[in-house]
């Protein structure tokens, strides 16, 4: 089963498989640091004149006794790593851009390339204007594209509360803010935002909005960076209306609706929605604090922390008290993701909700891929992205970083194919099983690439714990 890049739109021939005809030759050991090897079988297949790369044909496990592993995943990139993770929010390229929080940078994973960068940030501990590198970009709490590719950055720092503006080439000034802790109406650094921002989003005409979980409001910010009152009484409610006679109770992280040019947004144990005339209305929840129901009416929701919406209008809801993700499409409520236990994710399926796989941790940022069946999943405080197909039997499994908080770039990890296995892990006197699973059709892996296998789990109960994965960098055959 081939699987095309993460994120992209089309698979294409992604995959690495090879096509030509094989023929038969010795041996060669594949070394995988750090300090193992597994020895081939005593001949194998190859395909001839291929300087560059190499191909992998199979494999060697070790499981642990009574382990039932029913398909392993290929994994091909670098170690990319994460030091801590924050926002994120995707180009109109696809592009997906990321903060990490301890190393106050911004990072950019390149989807044509697969490549991760730093796109902007010094490290230092302050809110400096300045190109890439050359700027400072401390206390970056969200982010998100105007239809131009400009990135703005939501920051909520004593000496800066508003927007950075960054144009495409890396370039940061203030759009609107200073460090004024208190709501102030006006344009560019005159104006001032109270502390407790944290969701910003454009929408189709250039403008962007702010909201305050502290101040219960919705702040508008025009294309030429006038600020002013939008939406929110200022006291914490579910009151819809227009302006100030609507209310919210913790308006988070915000995101268009491309549809209709409206803004769905995050709030406590609803998803709600605002236009361009500041009418708030409600999308799906009753109020009640708690994960249930199956339509708009009767849906509980607990903690919405972010959304994301797809292009045809279906909304994705995180709740960061009830761990798990929805979705909205219609009037129909459904759960995609999530066991309910705020847990650390393992690598597999999403089992309609009914496994331990599932799990999911607290969300700091959710966002649609652009190829619209995938969304991006940020741990909050993590050290990865997690990637969740957007169906309740479809993949969960890591995007980016492997674990390990540090600051690392290179080429990011993609699935080049699936291995059903034909024999389980099973053992009567309780020890550990080794064995060969040779692949249906040899893997094209680029010399230097690192290459990861993980077991997933399709059956069995869910105490079942997968194989570690193998990570290394892989020798070119002779």
């Amino acid at each position: 089963m081939g699987i095309g890049v993460i994120g992209a739109t089309s698979a294409g021939d992604r995959t690495g498989r090879a096509n030509a005809r094989l023929s038969t030759v010795s041996t060669r050991a594949i070394a995988l640091s750090p300090g193992t090897s597994y020895a081939w079988p005593t001949t194998t297949t190859v395909l001839p004149a291929v300087p560059a790369d190499m191909y992998l044909f199979g494999f060697g496990v070790q499981a642990p006794a009574s382990s039932v592993y029913t398909t392993f995943r290929f994994y091909v990139g670098d170690a990319v790593r994460i030091n801590t993770m924050g926002t994120m929010a995707q180009d109109s390229k696809g592009n997906l851009f990321f903060y990490d929080i301890n190393s106050r940078i911004v990072r950019r994973y390149e989807l044509a390339t697969r490549n991760v960068t730093t796109f902007l940030g010094s490290g230092g501990a302050s809110v400096t204007d300045g190109t890439g590198t050359g700027a400072s970009v401390a206390s970056v709490v969200h982010m998100c594209f105007d239809a131009n590719d400009n990135l703005y950055l939501l920051i909520d720092a004593a000496t800066f509360r508003g927007v950075k503006i960054v144009t495409t080439g890396g370039v940061m000034s203030t759009f609107a803010g200073s460090s004024t802790n208190a709501d102030v109406d006006a344009t560019g650094g005159a104006a001032g935002f109270a502390a407790g921002i944290v969701g910003i989003v454009a929408d189709l005409n250039g403008n962007l909005y702010v909201s305050n979980s502290t101040t219960f409001k919705i702040r508008k910010i025009t294309a030429a960076g006038a600020v002013s009152a939008f939406a929110g009484s200022g006291s914490a409610g579910y009151a819809d209306g227009t302006g100030a006679a609507a209310s919210f109770t913790i308006p988070y992280r915000m995101k268009l609706d491309p549809t209709n040019g409206t803004i769905v947004i995050g709030d406590a144990a609803k998803v709600r929605r605002f236009d361009t005339n500041a009418v708030v209305t409600t999308v799906a929840g009753t109020g009640t604090a708690s994960s249930t129901g199956t339509t708009t009416a009767t849906a509980t929701f607990q903690g919405v922390r972010d959304v994301a919406v797809a292009n045809n209008g279906d909304i994705y809801a995180y709740e960061n008290s009830g761990y798990y993700l929805r979705k909205i499409s219609g009037s129909t409520v459904s759960f995609i993701a999530g066991t309910g236990a705020n847990g650390s994710p393992t690598d597999g399926w999403n089992y309609n909700v009914t496994h331990s796989q599932s799990q999911l941790s607290s969300c700091l940022s959710l966002v649609m891929a652009q190829n619209q069946t995938q969304l991006y999943f940020a741990e909050t405080n993590g050290t990865k992205i997690r990637v969740i197909d957007a169906n309740p039997n479809g993949l969960n499994v890591t995007f980016l970083g492997d674990g390990t908080a540090a600051t690392v770039n290179g080429t990011a990890e993609i699935p080049l194919c699936e291995v059903p296995l034909s024999v389980n892990f099973l053992t009567s006197a309780g020890t550990s099983v080794e064995h060969y699973v040779p692949l249906p059709t040899p893997l094209r892996l680029p010399v230097g690439q690192r290459l990861s296998a993980a077991a997933m789990v399709t059956g069995g109960s869910s105490s079942v714990t997968p194989i570690q994965p193998v990570f290394g960098y892989v020798n070119a055959f002779e």
